[in-house]
């Protein structure tokens, strides 16, 4: 191997390491900030707030080699966000809670527990944010389309952090090319695409409470 081609895949490697372990470093912050709530805290909940940060509509993201290639569409279904919320209250409500949607800017303090869902991109994806439908493709190649749901969890108990976590949730979506806007999707692979991610939310929203013992 050339001597410059093998110092640029050692420095190449060198970097993909480093921004791995800064990620588990900041991993390992983040979830070492929360204490997560005892039996006896959990025992004394019953008013739960929610402050939901996710867009009004879902995103569809074609992702190309290069920014020129690169195609941004929402899916313009608030039912989306509503479904989201409604995952949410019967989760809490389930458990006896009283459940409040919240605004952004909610301090949380006439609730005993502050819950809020923050969207996030699935990871080397920029313009995801929170969820919808994606396809990466990479010198033409295009890597399976999928339907995805990512976000951060943000949970206070009277002000102390008791959950931090990151959850994504990815379902192979039939389509084997998307096409660049949303409008141009065909009706029964729209359908496809609001069942999974009403499937993705539900499963995301569920898992991430119980990993977090809320």
């Amino acid at each position: 191997m050339p001597l410059n081609l093998a110092l640029y895949s050692e420095r190449h490697q060198m970097k993909k390491f480093v921004k791995g372990f800064t990620i588990l470093l900041l991993g390992v912050f983040v979830g070492g900030c929360a204490t997560p709530l005892t039996t006896e805290e959990r025992s004394t909940i019953s008013s739960v707030g929610v402050i939901n940060q996710f867009p009004a509509y879902p995103n569809y993201v074609v992702v190309g080699t290069t920014i020129f290639n690169n195609e941004y569409d929402e899916i313009p279904d608030p039912s989306h966000r509503e479904y989201l919320e409604q995952v949410v209250e019967g989760y809490f409500e389930a458990k006896g809670y009283s459940v409040r949607m919240l605004s952004k800017n909610d301090s949380g303090e006439e609730v005993d527990l502050l819950v809020t869902l923050i969207p996030r991109d699935i990871y080397q994806m920029p313009g995801t944010h929170g969820f919808g439908v994606m396809q990466r493709s990479i010198l033409g190649k295009p890597f399976p389309a999928q339907v995805y749901v990512a976000l951060n969890l943000n949970a206070k108990f009277k002000g102390r952090v008791v959950g931090t976590d990151y959850k994504a949730i990815l379902s192979e979506f039939s389509q084997s090319s998307l096409p660049p806007n949303w409008e141009s999707l065909p009706e029964s692979q729209k359908g496809e695409v609001n069942e999974k991610l009403r499937a993705g939310v539900k499963k995301a929203i569920h898992e991430v409470f119980r990993e977090n013992g809320i």
